[in-house]
């Protein structure tokens, strides 16, 4: 599984399955565009764990994605995106997991072997500008690709595999046909938007 397939399957999820020591919690959470670690529910601190296991989205199915961590302090900004996509933020606040390893459709690999940042975390916000100026063009573009026509749509984060949109029922997530490329992301993007 290259980095790709791992980002594109993972991002499909907004929530998951913590274990921690055992003790087994069903959890929102976000991926850090900087690093792409998990920000979840600071729970994971209280339970003073060294490790913990995320799965997404379940750990009982086959193409989940068990991501393998240690829980360390969430960087800045982290908790007003959480609350962005999950509309409430825990009272322990969030905490980031640092990821160690990673397994999926029985292939496990280490930090080393992939990357789970946002290749596009530094022209996210002009891509959700971009992606954000007319409603009507957004919705009609998830409803192409999802079937799925959302009222009152917005975009909370792009990366090169699809896109986090707000809608009445909660998060959607609208995936590209093809990844977007830093270098051309912005053109593309407007583009995929007339013409879907």
């Amino acid at each position: 599984m290259d980095t790709h397939q791992l980002n594109s399957r993972l991002r499909r999820h907004t929530r998951a399955i913590l274990n921690v020591d055992g003790q087994i919690e069903h959890v929102a959470f976000i991926l850090d565009p900087a690093g792409g670690g998990p920000v979840i529910p600071g729970v994971a601190l209280t339970h003073n764990a060294a490790h913990a296991t995320l799965h997404a989205p379940d750990e009982d199915e086959f193409d989940a994605v068990h991501l393998l961590g240690t829980p360390v302090p969430a960087g800045a900004g982290l908790c007003e995106r959480f609350l962005a996509y999950h509309r409430d933020l825990p009272a322990a606040g969030v905490v980031m997991l640092h990821v160690e390893s990673v397994k999926c459709a029985g292939e496990v690999l280490d930090a080393a072997e992939f990357s789970l940042a946002n290749p596009l975390m530094a022209i996210e916000p002009a891509l959700c500008r971009i992606a954000n100026e007319d409603q009507g063009r957004l919705a009609r573009a998830c409803e192409a690709i999802t079937r799925v026509r959302p009222t009152d749509p917005r975009v909370l984060g792009i990366d090169p595999w699809g896109m986090d949109v707000r809608a009445r029922v909660g998060v959607m997530r609208v995936e590209f046909e093809t990844p977007l490329e830093p270098a051309t992301a912005q053109a593309a993007l407007r583009e995929r938007l007339n013409h879907a």
